[in-house]
């Protein structure tokens, strides 16, 4: 099949990523993939560097260069016998959904989100009359699908997920390098968090979990690496500071080493809120295949990231006092530890790998 995934964004994060995944995995079946991202984003130079046809198109939400968007679309593709066009994101599902009409392919979208995709009339007409299938990346994510935009459930399949062997793996060897390079011995137990510093992630509560950890049990070979840059990143630190904790947490910024910062960890956490934003991030999903224990919350769709606790805890958004238990508990007891991470490793093997997701996904093309 000749397949064209979209997707509008600047930078690269969870949904970027998993689109590159869905490329590449779709590529290795003997698909022809096309990538359109817009112009100088970070998803366009990688597209490039992994070889793959790219072509830019300016998306936007509204006025002439909407309309622009669509006749380049239809312009580049037209001659190219284009079976399907899969988006990813909020303006280039629009637009994609336009050009497929035009172009006479099928059109599909993955969403990635716990929020409703239908804010006008315009987003109306296009999920009832121009979208084929709708691709839900949780059971979340497709229960605000057919309940509040009224998309009938035989058109909407949740698909988790899924990542390459090799987008992490863990290396004793990067373990020790990084964390020299982070002054963290090798007698530290290391909590860690891989996401963009805003207030959905709960980091906020995960630092105040750290201050119940040093105060009520004592213990203080406890450090937490924080992963990632955003908005927050100075309040967080202030709270870090204010709590007397700035020498037990590391800020490392943005990385693309997740590798090396993975390996590092002994605990992943995903202290997520109730604000109707997460839904399945990667970054929980890489832990995994780096056979880390996971502490999540009860948020969209991480709990099927745990399997009946045997590979970490699903937790109460919000409750630091429980999330400081549960860390005690494992950070306690090396043998949990070293349990939870094969069976969190395993888990990953069995449900969460690219192949699986891929494999899923063309049965949904197979079925339009």
């Amino acid at each position: 099949m000749n397949v064209v995934i979209t997707n509008d964004a600047m930078d690269i994060a969870g949904g970027e990523n998993h689109a590159l995944y869905v490329a590449n995995g779709l590529r290795e079946e003997g698909h022809n993939i096309i990538l359109c991202p817009l112009e100088n984003s970070m998803l366009f130079h990688e597209s490039v560097r992994q070889g793959f046809e790219t072509i830019v198109v300016p998306y936007c939400s509204g006025g002439k260069q909407f309309f622009r968007a669509i006749n380049i679309m239809e312009k580049e593709l037209k001659d190219k016998k284009i079976n399907i066009i899969h988006s990813n994101t909020n303006s280039d599902r629009t637009i994609s959904a336009i050009a497929a009409r035009k172009l006479k392919c099928k059109n599909i979208t993955t969403v990635h989100s716990c929020q409703s995709i239908r804010h006008n009339i315009l987003h109306w007409y296009r999920n009832k009359y121009l979208i084929n299938h709708f691709i839900a990346d949780g059971y979340s994510s497709k229960k605000i699908l057919t309940e509040k935009d009224k998309i009938p459930e035989n058109k909407v399949t949740v698909i988790h997920t899924g990542i390459p062997d090799s987008a992490v793996q863990f290396s004793e060897e990067k373990r020790k390098s990084t964390r020299n390079k982070l002054n963290i011995s090798s007698d530290d137990i290391v909590i860690g968090i891989v996401a963009r510093l805003v207030d959905f992630k709960g980091i906020n509560i995960l630092i105040d979990s750290l201050k119940i950890i040093n105060e009520r049990y004592n213990i203080n070979n406890v450090k937490l690496l924080i992963v990632g840059d955003g908005i927050l990143r100075g309040d967080l630190e202030q709270q870090s500071e204010r709590l007397n904790l700035k020498n037990e947490i590391i800020f490392t910024g943005f990385r693309n080493d997740l590798d090396n910062c993975l390996s590092a960890m002994d605990i992943y956490t995903q202290p997520s809120l109730e604000m109707n934003a997460e839904l399945f991030p990667l970054s929980a999903l890489l832990a995994k295949s780096a056979g880390l224990p996971l502490i999540v919350s009860d948020i969209g769709d991480l709990k099927y990231l745990v399997k009946d606790n045997s590979d970490g805890f699903v937790i109460n958004p919000g409750d630091a006092d429980i999330l400081a238990k549960k860390l005690i508990s494992i950070i306690k007891n090396k043998e949990l530890r070293k349990d939870m991470g094969k069976k969190s490793l395993e888990n990953y093997k069995q449900n969460f790998t690219l192949k699986n997701m891929i494999q899923k996904i063309l049965s949904v093309y197979s079925k339009i």
